[in-house]
Parts: structure tokens; sequence; C-alpha cells
């Protein structure tokens, strides 16, 4: 994910951050796949593959041409290839990053 926009993070044309970075500056975001949670207020994302293993439910997601993965409890219901489901991202678990050093931001 970039803030390609100055101070904010855009993904999938609903979710917005407000990122600290000067104007013109690009960010690269992060986060860990088990801090995406089913929210059905959420931004939606759909299903590209779903895998049950180590007492977890891996979901690799298209979220409107961004790629992205989840992680969620194992009585989650297995979701169908090409189903839409809805997540929420908590902004206290992204991570900013330089794009050319890789260096996590503060």
């Amino acid at each position: 994910c970039s803030a390609r926009v100055p101070g904010l993070l855009i993904l999938n044309r609903r979710l917005f951050y407000a990122v600290n970075c000067p104007p013109g500056q690009t960010v690269d975001a992060g986060f860990r796949p088990v801090h995406l949670v089913l929210s059905a207020n959420g931004f939606p994302a759909q299903v590209t593959q779903a895998l049950q293993a180590d007492g977890e439910l891996h979901l690799s997601l298209d979220a409107d041409g961004t790629p992205l993965r989840a992680v969620l409890p194992s009585d989650t219901p297995l979701p169908l290839r090409g189903q839409v489901l809805h997540f929420q991202l908590s902004p206290k678990y992204l991570h900013f990053f330089d794009p050319g050093t890789g260096k996590r931001l503060p």
C-alpha cells in the first residue's frame, strides 16, 4: 500500500488512514495478516485462495486489485474461492516504511 496523496493512505478506495508524511513523499504501509478481522462494515475483498493449516484459516485476497493475506481463527467457516468478505483493520496495526531504504518510519 502506498500513501500517494499527501498525508493519506488509500486502500481499496474505501479504507483511509491519516499518514504523517511530507507532501509528495511516498511511503509503504504494512500490517500482519492476523490483524485483518471480518467486519460487516469493512472493506470488501475477494477470496482467491483459502487453506486451513496449523489451526488457522489462511486467506489470499484481492481487494480491488491489491493482494492481501488474512489469517483467521480455525472456527471461521471456510469461504469459497471468489466469495467476497468484508474486513476491518485498526490503524494501530499499520506500520510505515521508507520505500527506498525499507526502514521503518517513526
